[in-house]
């Protein structure tokens, strides 16, 4: 309701867990789309090479029936690691003071990558974007490394460009805005804008 009241025309979920634990039920609660961050398992089933792709995500992404249908409908005659880091996104938040132990946690997580001798790692948390560069630094350009947040604005623009959403016609011309809330810490979100 509270993003009813405030004229919004589409929601993202703008977190894999959040996305794999509640988007069927934010869909079927709300009357504007509702678009979700989920792992890009597809794309990398379809790149790879060597049919060996490594999803890093958090540990309730990992083990959600969310991620498996992801691999299961997607993989074709890829090999699909799933590999979880229960720090990584913390430490990412505690930058820079924590730029020590994220590098430390990067290289454990691409020993693992470079183990499965995987050619294709999925980002599959909103995190670990942030410090891409250090995971190409450690897999260098034998592993291509994917994040959906291109496919993620993508369908937001499909959902609010001129499309009738749930009996609501949306233009991109009618006030169009941007707004970022978060129930965290309110400096950190100051920060962004």
């Amino acid at each position: 309701e509270y993003f009813l009241q405030q004229g919004c025309h589409a929601m993202v979920v703008a977190c894999n867990t959040a996305t794999v634990v509640s988007i069927h039920h934010l869909r079927s609660s709300i009357q504007i789309p509702v678009v979700g961050v989920e792992p890009a398992v597809k794309p990398a089933c379809s790149y790879t090479r060597k049919k060996s792709v490594s999803v890093l995500s958090t540990p309730v992404t990992a083990a959600s029936s969310r991620l498996n249908d992801l691999i299961n409908t997607w993989r074709q005659d890829a090999d699909v690691e799933i590999l979880s880091s229960a720090t990584l996104a913390y430490l990412i938040d505690h930058m820079p003071t924590s730029q020590v132990e994220v590098n430390l946690e990067v290289q454990r997580i691409c020993a693992e990558v470079l183990d499965h001798r995987s050619d294709t790692l999925v980002l599959a948390c909103t995190h670990y974007p942030l410090v891409r560069a250090y995971f190409e630094q450690y897999l260098g350009e034998a592993v291509s490394i994917l994040e959906p947040s291109v496919g993620v604005a993508a369908q937001v623009v499909r959902v609010t460009s001129y499309k009738e959403a749930n009996n609501l016609l949306v233009s991109q011309a009618e006030n169009s805005g941007l707004m970022v809330q978060s129930n965290g810490n309110p400096a950190q979100l100051e920060a962004l804008s």
